[in-house]
């Protein structure tokens, strides 16, 4: 709808017919700030008609229209080059002012010699000057009636920005639409817009005009047609010789009642006067002087502060531009420009690092006398405004990477005042996750199990190629630096080191589609071929295919009712393929089967591991003619040899509990299969699908049986509390490679609740060991809740954790703690010492060679003080550890 209002309005702009009255043509009522506002105000009207119009004794605003100007040499024109009659010829303006200082409109624009030049009389314009916010000028002729009318306000626009409200059409029953005024340039005693496209070039600017220096020099171009223009712009420079030292040409477009800029740099090698002219339709030439630089002497200079590099300079309103390198040896890790207009001084927030800086000064508004200190090379040491923790930083040469290219990478590490340490140094490679959360890491490019740190911003440079395998996407290179005992004394290098790879596109999984229907019935017995579509995608390699039988669906049973038998492929990455696999029932001889409905899974082999791709059902029933008489009665099922070489024999189950009762069942095993095997075994009680005892495999035990050998197991489970009362079936259940041998009793659940805080529990006091081989070992058990405190050779910690290793000789002293009273209190002292090594006969004649007979040997004991010794050193440990504790909390907050 509104684009159909725009094309009313336009083509009524265009082709509605004139009635040859004299209309109001151009408003200029809110002058910009450059103009007296009370003077500098201005009306222009037009006659459209094919006759003349005297306007003598018509009236604007009920002021009479007067020939002529009365300041007229106040006006700056300069000589009386207007007409100052008041016969208004067909197609001819007329400028209307105030008749005192308002003539300043002859003043700032190039006023048509054409244009008639009137004033009001007795004052202002309107009474008072036109409004800001608007108001209504009405225009009388010489019989006092109305002629034409406008109601404006400062929606319209040219409210202060040196813009007038021109008309664009001059039918009088469009004076009071809004759509047909446009504020634009003012154009006094000039037509205001054209139907074609005609483009005016209105001003030429410049902000900076020192010798030696680019100068932006900016044209606005206006297009007063109601259709898009495209012109031709000649650009000329001319110097006070009335030379051209600058001449170009360049295409301009711009749009319908529209402006543009067009832009161009040039530098001037010489002061003086010069001219700068732009040609189109019309031309437009400013005058413009070059000013010579002040001398100056201005030094670039260097510092460092909170983790940032500073650069400065002696001189404040220096106007320059530095280029600087930031370096660590040959590898650079940031560059860049700064452009100060003002310059005092600049930041770069590079943080903490040991680095090179290298940096050029040029100025701009100064002659520098003296350039010899305009650059800088200076090695500059940033500290962690954190020094009493390790630190670490790494980074990379770019942020883009090919396959087959290679990442330059370095480390820094930075140690707290006074340290030094040796730890493990790995940097790994990850990829973004999917999910988009977090990177996972799979492949470690360098480690260093004894890096060693003995000084602030000690380095560590390398590279590797990346492989020609992998796929496009966001990666990082991490680098941890791992130095202390427990798991959490660690430096990560953050958000460093992250790249984008143009690698392989990601094809995504590999893809699997059966072809065709596959039959919905078949026999025990039966081979079908099932034909499958192979996308391989993102795989490549060998791949194992297979069609098998899982599960009865009826009676929702694990049943290996098919032969399994692999088909193996090879397939290269994106390669798609047409295959088959062959799904070959089991003759079911011996009725072991029923007829059912079992699931069929097509399972496929990536790198020796078995995925599930595509289920479908089938309806078993009866068996292939004449099959099972080539087959023994006496045979027997894989699954029916299995169940007789293990046995299964629940020995005490409990026939009735109450829920939320936990209860023991001892299980005897016995292996009979010939030879020593491994399974996992697991119970619970279930109604149909829902398991009533919390997990389906909750207390699942890994069994691994010699052959011939008998064991006796115990699983213990719990009846959930909001389990109906009822008979339920127990299940005891071994599972051995593909099969799964089961043992069913039946349990009772009555209606009793045992609440948790009936039942009673036994204390049993928690059990501290120590022990040694090549390190020392503390663990902790039958303690819930409890902590360790544990101090020794520059170790002080404390954790929630039940099994801690450390590699130091010396004594340790552990505390145990619940509801902070202390448990346990032990000394252990570890040392290391040589001693004899007795070595057998076997190894005689060797050692005979051999100067050394002697060995490290690992000794430890606990250490026994009596009561007072005791406790005074367990306070003096205690409160030492606490006050550690509380100042490591003010440091590290």
């Amino acid at each position: 709808m509104k684009k159909i209002i725009s094309l009313f309005v336009f083509f009524q702009f265009i082709f509605l017919p004139c009635f040859g009255q004299v209309v109001i043509n151009e408003v200029m009522y809110n002058p910009s700030t450059e103009q007296d506002e009370d003077y500098s105000e201005w009306i222009e009207i037009y006659n459209p008609g094919n006759r003349s119009v005297n306007l003598s004794s018509w009236e604007l605003c009920e002021k009479e229209l007067l020939a002529g100007y009365i300041n007229y040499t106040n006006s700056g024109v300069g000589g009386p080059y207007l007409n100052k009659g008041t016969n208004l010829s067909p197609n001819q303006y007329a400028i209307i002012t105030d008749g005192e200082s308002g003539t300043e409109v002859y003043q700032y624009f190039n006023v048509s010699n054409d244009s008639l030049a009137l004033h009001v009389d007795a004052g202002s314009l309107c009474g008072g000057g036109l409004k800001n916010t608007g108001e209504t000028i009405n225009l009388t002729n010489n019989q006092g009636n109305l002629t034409d009318s406008i109601t404006y306000n400062d929606s319209w626009g040219a409210d202060g920005d040196g813009y007038s409200l021109q008309r664009i059409n001059s039918s009088q029953n469009l004076s009071n639409n809004s759509t047909n005024w446009v504020a634009f340039p003012p154009s006094p005693g000039k037509q205001n817009f054209y139907e074609n496209a005609t483009l005016e070039l209105l001003d030429i600017s410049a902000e900076q005009i020192f010798v030696n220096n680019s100068i932006e020099f900016n044209i606005t171009i206006l297009n007063r047609g109601l259709e898009n223009g495209t012109e031709n712009i000649s650009l000329t420079i001319i110097n006070n010789t009335n030379s051209a030292v600058y001449s170009s040409e360049v295409d301009c477009k711009v749009k319908a009642i529209n402006q543009t800029k067009i832009q161009f740099n040039w530098t001037f090698n010489e002061t003086g006067n010069y001219t700068i002219c732009a040609e189109a339709n019309n031309s437009f030439c400013k005058n413009f002087e070059i000013l010579p630089l002040e001398n100056a002497s201005i030094s670039l200079n260097i510092t460092e502060e909170d983790e940032k590099i500073i650069f400065y300079t002696n001189l404040s309103n220096a106007s320059c531009t530095i280029n600087y390198n930031i370096s660590i040896g040959n590898f650079i890790i940031d560059s860049g420009k700064i452009e100060k207009e003002a310059f005092q001084n600049a930041s770069l927030d590079i943080g903490f690092g040991k680095f090179n800086v290298c940096a050029n000064m040029t100025l701009h508004n100064f002659n520098d006398i003296n350039k010899s200190d305009n650059s800088i090379n200076k090695n500059i040491t940033i500290n962690p405004g954190d020094r009493i923790r390790y630190r670490l930083r790494s980074w990379i040469d770019k942020e883009k990477y090919e396959l087959n290219s290679s990442i330059n990478w370095i480390i820094q590490l930075f140690i707290p005042l006074n340290g030094s340490t040796t730890g493990n140094l790995t940097l790994k490679l990850g990829k973004n996750k999917k999910s988009g959360s977090g990177f996972k890491y799979f492949n470690t490019t360098y480690e260093n199990n004894s890096f060693n740190i003995t000084q602030n911003g000690t380095t560590i440079s390398g590279n590797f190629t990346i492989p020609e395998n992998y796929f496009e996407g966001i990666y990082k290179l991490r680098a941890k630096f791992k130095y202390g005992s427990t798991g959490w004394d660690y430096l990560d290098s953050s958000d460093n080191g992250i790249f984008w790879l143009n690698g392989l596109k990601d094809l995504g999984d590999l893809n699997v589609s059966i072809l065709g229907e596959p039959p919905e019935t078949a026999r025990f017995g039966d081979i079908i071929p099932i034909f499958l579509k192979v996308n391989a995608n993102n795989y490549a390699g060998s791949l194992g295919c297979r069609a098998r039988i899982n599960k009865d669906l009826s009676i929702s049973k694990t049943r290996y009712a098919s032969l399994n038998y692999e088909m193996t492929y090879s397939f290269s990455r994106g390669e798609t393929k047409y295959i088959f696999v062959p799904l070959i029932i089991k003759p079911n001889c011996n009725d072991h089967y029923h007829n059912s409905e079992y699931r069929i899974v097509i399972e496929t082999k990536e790198r020796n591991r078995w995925k599930t791709k595509k289920e479908l059902s089938l309806n078993i029933s009866g068996k292939a003619n004449n099959l099972c008489q080539y087959i023994s009665k006496d045979s027997t099922t894989k699954s029916e040899e299995k169940s007789k070489t293990l046995e299964i024999e629940i020995l005490n189950l409990t026939k009735e509990v109450a829920r939320n009762e936990e209860f023991t069942t001892r299980v005897k095993l016995k292996n009979n299969f010939g030879k020593k095997i491994s399974f996992e075994t697991y119970s619970y009680a279930f109604d149909g699908r829902n398991c009533i005892t919390g997990g389906w495999t909750s207390n699942r035990k890994e069994v691994t049986l010699e052959e011939n050998e008998e064991k006796t197991i115990k699983l213990r489970n719990k009846i959930e509390e909001e389990a109906k009362p009822g008979d339920y079936p127990f299940r005891v259940r071994a599972k051995l490679d593909d099969d799964q041998i089961d043992k069913t009793k039946n349990i009772k659940v009555n209606e009793e609740i045992i609440k948790e805080a009936a039942q009673v529990k036994e204390f049993k006091l928690p059990n501290l060991k120590i022990w040694n081989d090549t390190k020392i070992r503390i663990n902790l058990s039958n303690c819930e809740g409890c902590k360790m405190i544990i101090t020794g050779p520059n170790i002080t910690a404390i954790t929630n954790r039940k099994y801690r290793v450390f590699d130091r000789f010396g004594k340790y002293k552990v505390f145990v703690l619940k509801n902070s009273k202390v448990l346990i209190n032990k000394t252990y002292v570890w040392e290391s010492k040589k001693e004899p090594r007795i070595i057998n006969q076997s190894e005689e004649k060797q050692s005979s060679n051999n100067t050394s007979t002697r060995e490290d040997k690992f000794t430890g004991k606990f250490r026994e003080k009596n009561i007072f010794e005791s406790i005074v050193e367990n306070l003096n440990y205690f409160y030492s550890y606490i006050l550690d504790l509380m100042k490591n909390s003010i440091n590290n907050p």
